[in-house]
């Protein structure tokens, strides 16, 4: 018998092969060999020479991979399938951002336009139940994208020099007020030695403490909370392991469902809806964010006794500084006129282009509106605005090819395209270069963040004082609170509980609570710093923009501690 009785390759082809191998120095081989019945098998060959009797001789071992190589077709095809259905999954996720985004901009928009109308009390109620809906199905929504955003990787990691150390002291104060109404000590230890500075994303390094120390207050009913933040150093010195861990004595978890709450929806089975709340996202979300970090999230519990999480965060830069953040200005539609100019609003749909109107027709600005991109093209030409406010989604011509028609237009090239888009996948600076926009806003259309953007293109005079770089730490003084006294109880009784709820879980109704709050002690006891802190807050809401918000949240728990020390 010959090799070419039952390879399926010719003699010159096997000669060839045998060639190459020899020229390669190698003895192995894939080829498809044919059994007697004529079946056609996948083989893989390992060959050599040997010497019997004075006959140099070829000795093979065949292998059979047949079954090998569908199962690696198999798991490509399936690899491939999950790719489309993922991708699916994304495309479908941007569409409905949008097309719930939409309608949505014209609820919450005009139901903020009536609140500043309405005067009768029970019509006002009705309204701040609209608002309050509005409010809390974008927040269901966004809650949702955000972990469409992390796997679209639309999600980025900001790094800056923080101190670790304040954020442990933050965290201890939020729930400070939690443990103590369920009589649990809360531990915090962390390394002696450990850098007061490193690079790290502090939004989300918050985020993730706070889900991990949340999850463990609302599932630990006595005993103790134990933060612990300990690292690991390299032979380079300049960069070290991070290694955080939160351990409980609450109800643990069961073996078998360890692995699954990593997983996006799922809760472990039996936990009461009812009593504990969530949706089965926030360990999941972590568990993201604490790869996207260089890092990896573990979890051993024991039922009845406890459970503990640990990240190890990966080769974290040390840091010489940390520097001092500050908290942008807020634009009012009642503190701000811009000098006259014109504003083209392209949008398909009635409503949108109607709010806008609403927005901007008060502040002196000329409004016209084209339902079409072939009418921007037109009107753009025609009357030359000062500025345009480009949908993105629109039949026939979207919002990218008319801005792009735009900008290679010598007449109109150098009019500022902001464009409105109700997808979370447009983001980035990136994406405004790319596409020739000059700025961008999310749906709903937050007006103090719309008046941001036109500040930049058009002039505008305000009844305050606006430095280049104004923050709400500056200027602020107590001294001129009234009834200090009162307002350091109230923050005590009414304040602090809904702070530590809201950095708990970043719900919706918590932080709107909140926000009212803070706006009615504000005016009540003439602390300025409190209304724009509940303005930033509804602002935030709005958009749910999770870092802004947590920023915000944190620089109020240091305000509330400058008030406890001016009242000792």
């Amino acid at each position: 018998m010959f090799i070419s009785d039952i390879n399926i390759l010719n003699k010159e082809e096997i000669v060839t092969e045998m060639r190459n191998a020899d020229i390669e120095k190698r003895n192995y081989f894939e080829f498809k060999h044919k059994l007697a019945s004529g079946e056609i098998r996948n083989v893989e060959v390992y060959s050599g020479p040997i010497e019997l009797e004075n006959h140099h001789l070829l000795y093979s071992i065949i292998h059979d991979t047949t079954a090998k190589k569908i199962a690696e077709v198999k798991l490509e095809q399936a690899k491939e399938e999950a790719d489309l259905a993922n991708r699916a999954k994304s495309e479908f996720l941007a569409n409905m951002s949008h097309e719930i985004r939409t309608p949505m901009n014209a609820v919450i928009g005009f139901s903020d336009i009536l609140a500043s109308e309405i005067t009768d009390k029970k019509q006002k109620g009705h309204l701040n139940s609209i608002q309050t809906a509005g409010k809390s199905l974008l927040t269901l929504i966004n809650d949702i994208l955000d972990l469409s955003k992390i796997e679209a990787g639309k999600l980025d990691i900001q790094y800056e020099p923080i101190n670790p150390q304040i954020i442990f002291t933050e965290l201890q104060q939020i729930f400070s007020l939690k443990m103590a109404e369920k009589h649990l000590e809360f531990v915090v230890s962390t390394d002696e030695n450990l850098p007061n500075a490193l690079y790290l994303d502090e939004t989300r390094l918050r985020q993730i403490l706070l889900n991990l120390i949340g999850n463990s207050v609302k599932f630990t009913d006595s005993g103790s909370i134990h933060l612990c933040a300990t690292k690991e150093a390299y032979t380079t010195h300049d960069c070290i392991d991070l290694i955080l861990a939160v351990e409980d004595t609450g109800i643990g978890i069961q073996a078998d469902q360890q692995k699954l709450i990593f997983e996006s929806f799922k809760q472990q089975d039996g936990q009461s809806t009812r009593k504990y709340g969530g949706t089965g996202l926030g360990l999941a979300i972590t568990k993201r964010l604490v790869e996207m970090m260089n890092g990896q999230i573990t979890g051993i519990s024991i039922p009845g006794e406890g459970s503990r999480f640990e990240i190890t965060l990966r080769k974290v830069k040390i840091a010489d500084t940390v520097p001092n953040l500050k908290i942008k200005h807020v634009f009012e539609a009642n503190n701000i006129t811009f000098e006259k100019a014109r504003i083209l609003v392209v949008d398909d749909v009635d409503s949108n282009r109607n709010l806008i109107v609403e927005y901007l027709t008060p502040v002196n600005l000329e409004v016209i509106c084209a339902e079409n991109g072939q009418k921007a093209l037109l009107f753009a030409k025609e009357y030359q605005p000062n500025l345009i406010l480009m949908d993105l989604k629109m039949p026939e011509m979207d919002g990218y090819e008319v801005t792009k028609r735009l900008k290679e237009d010598p007449n109109t090239s150098d009019i500022p395209v902001i464009a409105l888009t109700a997808s979370i996948m447009f983001h980035d600076d990136n994406d405004i270069k790319l596409h020739h926009f000059d700025g961008y806003l999310f749906k709903p259309v937050i007006i103090s963040l719309l008046f941001k953007q036109l500040s930049k293109y058009l002039k505008y005079s305000e009844n305050i004082k606006v430095d280049d770089e104004p923050c709400l730490e500056e200027k602020f003084s107590w001294d001129n609170v009234t009834n200090i006294l009162v307002l350091q109880n109230i923050i005590i009784q009414e304040v602090i509980p809904l702070l530590e709820e809201a950095n708990m879980g970043i719900e919706q109704e918590t932080i709107d609570k909140l926000a009212t709050k803070l706006n009615v002690l504000g005016k009540e006891h003439n602390v300025s710093i409190f209304i724009d802190y509940s303005k930033l807050l509804q602002e935030y809401i709005q958009m749910f923009d999770i870092i802004n918000m947590l920023e915000l949240l944190k620089k109020l728990s240091e305000e509330l501690e400058l008030l406890r020390m001016k009242t000792k």
